[in-house]
């Protein structure tokens, strides 16, 4: 069943994800639990985008690309796109997204084949799980400053910090949820010893 071929054909878009599921299940004669599946995965690969208010589009028509976003230790990054030069991703486009995460992205600025610029829509794979840090808790705050610049500070939250001290190195395992202000929140999973321990 091609999915993306029948929302095409019988002009499916932009309705709620329960709507385009149903309705393809009556096309295409197959269970609904199926379609689901089919379709979440669609939307899990960027194939297909599932927006705030559940209503679902292709991608690709939103002007949205799937992409492997590799981040620079000063903050800017490049997302690699299939058949295309290297997007250019300023500091303030990351959006909560971390190095080598598969990422749906957009092209702001299209100067020439070889210089485009574009943003992060939304992270589709955080493969980025665990991190190693410096453990600092001040003014009530439990955070963990990761080893790898290019990974955003972790923000502990109070009792998932085991028994670690001020400056402690740490094992970190990141939850999958970004935080408002753009941090990702974790739990420590190990102290691995003092930060200046060889």
């Amino acid at each position: 069943m091609d999915i993306i071929k029948i929302i095409r054909e019988n002009l499916l878009i932009h309705y709620t994800l329960d709507e385009l599921v149903e309705s393809i299940s009556r096309i295409g004669e197959e269970d609904e639990s199926v379609v689901k599946a089919k379709v979440n995965t669609l939307i899990g690969d960027g194939v297909l985008y599932l927006d705030n208010d559940d209503r679902v589009s292709i991608s690709a028509d939103r002007g949205f690309l799937p992409a492997k976003l590799i981040l620079n230790k000063k903050g800017f990054g490049f997302a690699q796109v299939k058949n295309m030069a290297d997007i250019f991703i300023p500091a303030y486009a990351i959006n909560g997204a971390f190095n080598n995460d598969d990422c749906l992205i957009e092209i702001t600025n299209w100067k020439s084949e070889e210089s485009i610029e574009g943003k992060v829509v939304r992270v589709l794979r955080r493969n980025t799980t665990h991190v190693v840090g410096t453990y600092i808790e001040a003014k009530g705050k439990n955070m963990v400053y990761p080893d790898d610049a290019r990974i955003p500070n972790v923000r502990i939250p109070k009792g998932a910090s085991l028994t670690a001290q001020n400056n402690d190195k740490v094992w970190v395992e990141l939850d999958s949820e970004i935080l408002t202000d753009g941090m990702m929140r974790g739990h420590i999973v190990e102290i691995l010893g003092k930060a200046n321990t060889p």
